[in-house]
Order: C-alpha cells, then structure tokens, then sequence
C-alpha cells in the first residue's frame, strides 16, 4: 500500500484515504459517489483509495486486485473518460510493473478480466421497460452477446430503481477500443427501445402511469421514514 501510494501521489494530485481510518458514515458517502465497491469495505488487509482533484477518477489499492483505477462520467462519455484512466495508467506503469504475460496479457485475480483489464459500464434509467414488463427481454438479448447485468453499485448488487449496469463480461482476445465501441452501440440501441416504450406508455397507458407517479409522490411527501430502496422505487 506504502509503495503504490508513494507512486500514486508523485504521478497526480489528489486526496490519499485510509479506508480503516475513516468513520461509517463516510465510508457510506464513498460507496453512493461510486468511489469505492461494496466489496471494498468488507476487506480486512490494509486498502488505501486515492480519489483525483477532479473527482471523475478514483484508484483502489488492495480490493480484488491489487490496483483498480476506475473513472466515471455523466452522460454516455466513454471514449474520454477511458482516455483519462488510460493516461493515468501509463503514468503509474511508469514507476510500477504491471504483471503481464504475453499470451493471457495483464494478470487478473478473477479469470474473466484476463486481457486488457477494462471493464466499461453504463448505468441506465429504464422506467419504460419495467413498467411494459420488456426490460427482462432487452435485458437478456444483452447478455447474449456477452455483456453482464447488474445492480448500481456492480457486481453482488440488486436493481433498484429501474437503474441497471451494463458492462463487458470478458476482456480477454478484446481490443480496449472495440469494448468501448461495442458498449456505446448496445446503449444507443436500449436507449432508443425505452423511448418506443415511453411512446407506447403515453398513448396507451397514461392514466395508469400518471396514477402510479401521483401514488409515489404522495408517499414521497407524507412518509417520516423511508430507506434508500424505497426512495429508488418511488423515484423510478
């Protein structure tokens, strides 16, 4: 954690955090900005988390992987976001060898992640698909083609919300690019799916739609407690 951190810090300005050292309910506060997994804070060895000037970019050290830099971005902005992480990752290599074979390419704790070592994932809001019963449908036509479903804070978390992760299931034999490229694709094509679906809602289900929004907003503004899973639900 020492050596990685040492490097880290002379590479980028940024803000170093011990994970032990910080209270609950920052930890929390970590988790829901997506800085860190769910995993990350049930690891009991020494982790750091080293969070950029910008906020867009974080780096792990010790979750599942020894380094894990991860970037995130509003909007479908993949191409630059990944152009930043992958600068970032050129600068640490710099000071810190990556293991590498020339078959398998980097290595990975998990075999899935063998290859180039990108994941790259969208979140999406998708209300019209859950309130037509079709998400389950566009959903599994994804996985088909390799792609992997998941909550919104990723893997082991359930879908709340009408929110759904996609990203790349294998990195191994894949271009870095290609990933990238066939991510944005799929979203364009769910993206454009949802709002047929939100047509169909309108012109012919709006008064069941507009009930089921009136029902939550009165929950929303009379409940005095409510949890997090709720408010997803009713905000969805």
């Amino acid at each position: 954690v020492k050596l990685v951190r040492s490097v880290v810090e002379k590479n980028i300005k940024g803000k170093y955090l011990d994970i032990q050292k910080i209270s609950p309910l920052e930890k929390e506060s970590l988790l829901e900005c997506h800085f860190i997994s769910p995993a990350f804070l049930d690891i009991d060895k020494p982790t750091g988390l080293f969070i950029v000037d910008k906020g867009n970019i974080s780096i792990m050290i010790n979750e599942e992987d020894h380094l894990r830099i991860q970037g995130l971005s509003y909007g479908l902005n993949l191409a630059n976001i990944s152009s930043e992480v992958f600068n970032l990752e050129e600068k640490i290599g710099e000071d810190l060898e990556y293991a590498f074979n020339e078959t398998y390419g980097y290595l990975t704790s998990c075999p899935t992640n063998l290859g180039s070592g990108l994941r790259a994932s969208v979140l999406l809001h998708l209300p019209g698909l859950v309130f037509t019963d079709e998400v389950e449908k566009v959903l599994k036509g994804a996985v088909q083609i390799g792609m992997a479903v998941r909550g919104i804070y990723g893997e082991g978390t359930e879908i709340k919300g009408g929110l759904f992760q996609i990203s790349n299931q294998h990195t191994l034999g894949l271009k870095e690019e290609d990933l990238i490229e066939t991510i944005a694709k799929l979203t364009h094509m769910i993206m454009d799916i949802e709002k047929k679906a939100r047509n169909v809602i309108f012109t012919k289900a709006r008064h069941e739609f507009e009930d089921k929004i009136f029902r939550s907003l009165a929950v929303l503004k009379s409940a005095r407690i409510i949890s997090t899973d709720e408010v997803l639900n009713l905000l969805s």
